[in-house]
């Protein structure tokens, strides 16, 4: 019975940990972990800490795009090159 239970605990936190999702994001999101890209730190904004610093992997896609969040939304990191272009909305992606 023990072997039993600590198997299928083992296999929940696997699950939890293949989902990439961290509580409250939405599907594909998690929290961006350490080293981040030199052009994500640069667009991130002063007061956004670290821990806000979120990754978006689609399946299919080749890299992760970057986001924050503040006060609950969820904003795109944005290259300082883009504003003013047609892409000023997009998210810096790692390709």
């Amino acid at each position: 019975m023990t072997r039993i239970s600590l198997g299928l605990i083992a296999l929940m936190l696997a699950a939890c940990g293949a989902s990439g999702n961290s509580g409250d994001l939405p599907q594909y999101f998690s929290v961006a972990e350490a080293p981040y890209p030199p052009e994500v730190l640069s667009a991130l904004p002063a007061d956004i800490p670290y821990s806000d610093i979120l990754a978006r992997l689609r399946p299919g896609e080749l890299g992760a795009c970057y986001f924050y969040r503040r006060d609950g939304e969820i904003y795109p990191l944005t290259e300082a090159r883009n504003q003013g272009t047609e892409y000023a909305n997009y998210p810096y992606c790692v390709q």
